[in-house]
């Protein structure tokens, strides 16, 4: 039994994923070659995509991550995060600066660089 059938048979949750038109017309181009080259193969979008996800290293490589963050960094989202930060500290009695909390996050992404 292949690694997508065991996974099938131990999802008791489906969690469904929206794909841009873009997405969904390249899914569907491999679809179509996958289904000319295999005469009979049943496979649907959301097999294809679980193939994918299973078949891509466990982890993010440096390149994945930092072409994921440029393309989908949103400064709101960090004022956000930065805000959440404060209060946290605040509720537990510590005092941190957004300073400090910014010099933390440029000493993680250098550590990240080595």
């Amino acid at each position: 039994m292949n690694e997508i059938t065991k996974e099938k048979k131990k999802v008791s949750k489906i969690d469904r994923v929206a794909l841009s038109s873009n997405a969904i017309d390249r899914m569907d181009k491999w679809l179509a070659a996958l289904s000319e080259h295999y005469q009979g193969i049943k496979l649907r979008r959301n097999d294809l995509t679980s193939w994918l996800i299973l078949n891509h290293r466990s982890e993010l490589s440096v390149d994945e991550i930092k072409g994921i963050g440029a393309e989908f960094y949103d400064e709101t989202q960090f004022a956000q995060w930065i805000v959440r930060r404060l209060k946290e500290a605040k509720a537990t009695g510590k005092s941190i600066s957004i300073q400090e909390l910014m010099r933390c996050i440029n000493a993680k992404k250098e550590a990240s660089h080595d």
